[in-house]
């Protein structure tokens, strides 16, 4: 079995900060959400869950959608579906 140990760490890397894993738990159970409601969920500020989602969207495992003034947001990783699943 061939694995690519580096795309596999930074994967997790990517999932390793608690508010993070929290946000991927939270998309993983909807089909998306935007900032306030995912703030409203987890009890933080929203400078916080922005901050915590660019990263996730730097790393390609969430994308988003604007309406208005709000931006949705949306897992599209699958591996870190996966990950979430386990867990």
């Amino acid at each position: 079995m061939s694995m690519d140990y580096e795309a596999c760490a930074n994967l997790l890397k990517s999932i390793s900060h608690p508010i993070r894993l929290s946000l991927v738990k939270v998309l993983s159970d909807c089909e998306e959400m935007s900032v306030g409601s995912i703030q409203e969920v987890l009890d933080l500020p929203q400078s916080t869950v922005s901050q915590q989602l660019m990263k996730l969207k730097q790393v390609n495992a969430v994308s988003t959608r604007r309406e208005g003034t709000r931006i949705y947001y949306k897992l599209i990783d699958h591996r870190i579906k996966q990950i979430i699943e386990i867990l």
